[in-house]
């Protein structure tokens, strides 16, 4: 089945993982403004990553799906974000230079997609 449309305007937590979800994550989940967790992995999800999603989000974890496209610039301005993974998909592109501002984010798993660059670009480390 897909993930629904319209979820509850106060959901702060969204779990799913391992549901054989197909579809694309739906654009309304933007409209979440509580949402602090969302976590689909392990699934058949399809399309790209929303470029917004509710900004109180910690933790996003997309992982094992089938999303393709680049990683949304507009990700880089969810300031509580702690816990990203888009691991295991056929993401493209560069990781955008704006996760430079992720403040909160402690991981993050970008492994087995087709992504382009360097991380000391974006993080300013020396790997």
């Amino acid at each position: 089945g897909n993930i629904p449309p319209h979820l509850g305007d106060a959901m702060q937590f969204f779990s799913a993982d391992g549901n054989y979800l197909t579809g694309q994550i739906p654009l309304s989940l933007g409209n979440l403004s509580q949402l602090t967790i969302l976590s689909v992995s392990f699934n058949a999800l399809s399309g790209t990553i929303p470029s917004f999603i509710g900004e109180q989000l910690q933790i996003m974890n997309l992982e094992y799906n089938i999303l393709s496209g680049t990683i949304p610039s507009s990700l880089g301005s969810q300031q509580m974000l702690e816990y990203l993974n888009f691991g295991d998909n056929v993401l493209s592109g560069a990781i955008p230079v704006s996760f430079a501002h992720l403040g909160a984010l402690r991981y993050i798993e970008l492994s087995r997609n087709i992504l382009t660059g360097l991380l000391d670009d974006v993080f300013n480390v020396t790997v």
